[in-house]
């Protein structure tokens, strides 16, 4: 059963601290479910005799514990909560972490376990947002000074690609998400070739000018993905 109370979260925690690596330190944990949620099933749906049930049976659920190192993956026993066998251990700079919204109001990740030919999507209460937010941040790589490396840019072209079509999902048609998709497609298709990009294509980019004017405020995710790939593409060897 997904976490609700303060009381069983706090259980959680103490036993999830005290599971962590030999000569790791824990940081922080949270409970994740397969599956889309929102407010509707989690305060009209589940409360349904019979329902709830047969929507708990059909999910899985698991522990993320983040360390000074590492996050490890626990599963999760669907009725007691309590932390079962490690699925997967993560070095923390290489959490496959992709497609967090810290925007959302029910916050949702997508995560590739090893050997799976797709991520699964994963929702998180929003009692946990806090620990989710931490675990997103820290398990991104290290950047000197901040700033984005530039072999960093064909995984951040793929997230874009992958934010975008989301969102062209959501809102078909929107022509600012079908200008960011072309573009996007632009890059992937120049770095697959080879070939160096023409300097008046890549000053034809506008992908800074559209994450500070439509997304900086309302999609920040989305935002710093695109304000990152645009750094990257303008420096890109010619």
């Amino acid at each position: 059963m997904p976490i609700r109370r303060a009381r069983e979260k706090s259980r959680a925690i103490a036993g999830l601290s005290g599971l962590v690596p030999a000569g790791e330190r824990f940081v922080t944990c949270l409970q994740a479910e397969t599956g889309p949620r929102s407010r509707f099933y989690s305060q009209v749906l589940d409360p349904i005799p019979g329902l709830g049930l047969a929507m708990v049976l059909t999910r899985t659920f698991y522990f993320f514990t983040l360390t000074d190192e590492s996050v490890v993956v626990n599963s999760a026993a669907r009725w007691s909560n309590d932390p079962g066998d490690v699925v997967v251990s993560f070095p923390r700079g290489a959490f496959p972490i992709s497609s967090y919204n810290p925007s959302a109001q029910w916050p949702a990740f997508d995560i590739l376990f090893p050997g799976a030919a797709k991520p699964v999507t994963l929702s998180v209460h929003p009692m946990w947002r806090a620990e989710l937010d931490q675990l997103a941040a820290a398990a991104k790589p290290a950047r000197p000074d901040g700033v984005p490396q530039q072999a960093e840019l064909p995984a951040l072209v793929d997230e874009g690609l992958r934010m975008v079509g989301e969102r062209l999902d959501a809102s078909p048609g929107f022509q600012v998400y079908v200008s960011v998709r072309r573009q996007l497609e632009y890059l992937n298709e120049i770095m697959a070739s080879g070939q160096p990009p023409t300097a008046e294509k890549i000053d034809s980019l506008t992908l800074g000018v559209y994450a500070t004017r439509e997304f900086e405020t309302s999609d920040p995710a989305f935002a710093h993905v695109l304000f990152d790939i645009q750094y990257l593409a303008a420096r890109m060897p010619g």
